[in-house]
């Protein structure tokens, strides 16, 4: 029963994230932004999703499954978000709204 409460409570926050990573995808203007904002949600959601599963299913050969998914997506997520925001500044039309500060140089 509380391996079940607290499984729930974890499967519970996941969706949460993803259900704020969608809010952010309709709130923010520009492409990278949301790009963003979706690859931090994707990752800490599914972290939470996965170890509610490997609550419920107990410690067995399926854990390791759902390990094995977690750390692809893991790998995946980051690698993959940056390469679509490559892709967007080098094929967006009007480069320069992206262009990124240079904090050191703006403090001087």
């Amino acid at each position: 029963m509380l391996r079940a409460v607290i499984a729930t409570v974890f499967i519970l926050g996941g969706m949460f994230v993803f259900a704020t990573g969608v809010k952010g995808i309709y709130k923010m203007n520009y492409v990278i932004n949301r790009l963003h904002v979706t690859a931090f949600c994707d990752t800490l959601a599914m972290l939470l999703i996965i170890i509610g599963l490997i609550i419920i299913s107990g410690f067995s050969f399926s854990t390791l499954k759902l390990i094995v998914i977690l750390f692809f997506m893991w790998i995946t997520n980051p690698v993959i978000s940056v390469m679509i925001t490559k892709a967007e500044i080098l094929s967006g039309d009007n480069p320069k709204e992206y262009e990124v500060i240079d904090c050191q140089r703006s403090s001087k």
